[in-house]
């Protein structure tokens, strides 16, 4: 009778064993080998082993989940006193042969996706998902969720919650092994292309972040900077001279577009220090006219410049923004919206007053 009971309870065991196998287990742990490779009569494991063994394996899977797809690293340092970099050394994507990796762009050497570095979203909708850590932490939530919103309120760009159906979306995470921010750059046509977000980045590096996965690489590799700015090579840590390369020598095989856009203080821009190995500028800012915005904000990550607004709405055929003077909604919406009136018409200012060229005097 002990045996029969016994025999029983391992066979029900069993069963709660295999519908308990986590869905997405990554390496893959063949339970049901596991319990069928004894025979019954020769099993000498309890019950409670069994359980604990189901609960040591979700929690390999949990810990799989949040470790599991690490990205690269965009953040050169949240913080704006201290701009070293818009990024830090991220643990995967290693395989040069592979991947091309700048800074806090991950960019695939495949030939048959280079394009995919200009593709964008298709309907300027964009789906998206958090990893379990970000989840997990209703704070860097909330900082996502503003910066999204801030791209929406200045574009025809929509993000949505991701549904099964999606077949590609971009997934925010927070690897902890990736200690900043980074990105791939266009979309990739894949599930869960990640984003990666540290607790240290800020809304303006999430905004940055965003905007390489909707297409846009960095200002100061533009092929016409050297009529806006002085990259000083000699001052750059080394190892980092990639990340000052002009757009057609880091990506021959990719079109990079500027929409007829004048070089800007781009929320894409290095500040004057970045990958400095002396502290000395590693950017000087030469006086052109044509240029736009100002040039002491170079490496700013407050706001979204108008040159931004222009390339994305270009870039995505967003309808034109009539010139008109901003709403009363449009001047109070938003947590960093300034209750200053805008001087300007400039249609940047209707949806973001704060902007230092809406400012009175």
């Amino acid at each position: 009778r002990f045996r029969f009971t016994y025999v029983r309870e391992f066979k029900i065991a069993k069963l709660k064993l295999l519908q308990f196998q986590p869905r997405y287990l990554s390496f893959q742990v063949p339970i049901a080998h596991f319990c069928y490779s004894f025979p019954e009569q020769s099993i000498k494991m309890k019950i409670s082993s069994l359980l604990s063994l189901a609960a040591f394996l979700c929690l390999l899977w949990a810990v799989d989940r949040i470790l599991g797809v690490p990205v690269a690293s965009d953040s050169k340092n949240s913080t704006q006193d201290t701009p070293q970099s818009d990024a830090f050394p991220f643990r995967d994507y290693n395989d040069s042969s592979s991947y091309l990796v700048v800074d806090d762009m991950v960019i695939s050497r495949d030939p048959t996706r280079a394009g995919m570095v200009n593709a964008a979203w298709p309907n300027g909708i964009v789906p998206f998902t958090y990893a379990m850590a970000v989840a997990g932490n209703p704070q860097q939530k909330t900082m996502i969720q503003q910066a999204m919103a801030e791209l929406e309120a200045i574009s025809c760009i929509k993000f949505r919650p991701a549904t099964r159906d999606d077949t590609y979306n971009i997934e925010f995470k927070n690897d902890p092994m990736s200690q900043g921010c980074s990105s791939y750059v266009g979309w990739q046509n894949r599930k869960n292309q990640p984003v990666q977000l540290s607790t240290m980045c800020s809304k303006g590096n999430a905004i940055h972040e965003i905007l390489h996965a909707l297409g846009f690489f960095h200002e100061q590799t533009r092929d016409d900077r050297d009529l806006y700015v002085v990259v000083n090579f000699q001052n750059i840590s080394p190892g980092f001279e990639n990340n000052f390369k002009k757009d057609g020598e880091l990506y021959p095989d990719a079109e990079t577009s500027y929409f007829d856009v004048p070089y800007n203080d781009s929320i894409m821009h290095y500040g004057k220090t970045y990958f400095s190995k002396n502290g000395a500028n590693t950017i000087d800012v030469l006086n052109n006219p044509d240029a736009a915005g100002n040039g002491d904000n170079i490496g700013q990550r407050d706001f979204i410049s108008e040159g931004d607004m222009v390339m994305l709405r270009t870039k995505y055929d967003c309808p034109e923004v009539p010139e008109t003077e901003p709403t009363e909604a449009a001047e109070g919406e938003g947590e960093n919206i300034s209750s200053t009136k805008p001087t300007t018409k400039n249609p940047m200012c209707q949806y973001q007053p704060s902007l230092p060229m809406c400012k009175t005097k």
